[in-house]
């Protein structure tokens, strides 16, 4: 839960795990991609444009460490700590991950003040800006990426399956729509629908008259 004011966190949604920056980030930037299609017609000047899929947003902030003054060594204290974050160790409870037997990285809720993003970490670049006498890292910058994310398993605001909530039906499809906006359209994840339809075709671009399993 979002708190007024204190130190910028990025809190584990899968375990107790919860790194406190040292400073507050000075600039905080987000960004959303969209993916739009040119229409395939023929002969005209200026053709419209299709939506295909909308992209997780993005965070990106610089997070600087300083242990001048004291006896610490800013990479033990700190940049290992943040590295550590990024350790593939949380095994999945659902979804092929897990029968695969596959781990991946903790998902996180990152905080600042009344701000809250789910997400996963997706790069940190570390740079080292001061050093003691005797060669001890004393302060340093990292570059921090952030992707929104949600439980593969779920979808929609009720974080629930679409399967979970509705009854199935058979719906024939109009135009070239891709299977993210058949779901998008029916509140459901796009994989529910693929793993329902597995001779479907190209799912990124579904012929029309196709029909389709999915949720009412």
């Amino acid at each position: 839960m979002s708190q007024s004011g204190g130190k910028a966190t990025l809190s584990s949604s899968d375990d107790e795990a919860i790194f406190s920056f040292q400073f507050n980030p000075k600039e905080f930037s987000i960004a959303k991609g969209l993916t739009w299609e040119e229409s395939k017609e023929q002969g005209q000047d200026k053709n419209s444009v299709q939506f295909q899929k909308g992209a997780p947003m993005t965070a990106s902030f610089d997070a600087y460490f300083d242990t001048t003054g004291t006896d610490g060594n800013v990479q033990d204290e700190w940049v290992n700590p943040l590295l550590a974050l990024t350790k593939a160790e949380i095994q999945p409870k659902t979804g092929e991950a897990k029968e695969l037997k596959k781990q991946r990285p903790r998902a996180f809720t990152f905080t600042w003040g009344t701000f809250d993003f789910e997400c996963v970490i997706e790069s940190i670049s570390v740079t080292y800006l001061m050093f003691a006498s005797d060669g001890t890292a004393v302060r340093a910058r990292a570059q921090i990426k952030l992707k929104e994310w949600k439980p593969p398993d779920f979808a929609g605001s009720q974080g629930t399956s679409c399967w979970d909530t509705n009854p199935v039906e058979l719906v024939t499809v109009s135009g070239s729509p891709s299977i993210n906006q058949i779901a998008d359209e029916n509140n459901c994840d796009w994989r529910d629908v693929a793993d329902a339809n597995p001779d479907a075709g190209d799912l990124m671009n579904l012929e029309p008259g196709t029909t389709l399993v999915l949720p009412a």
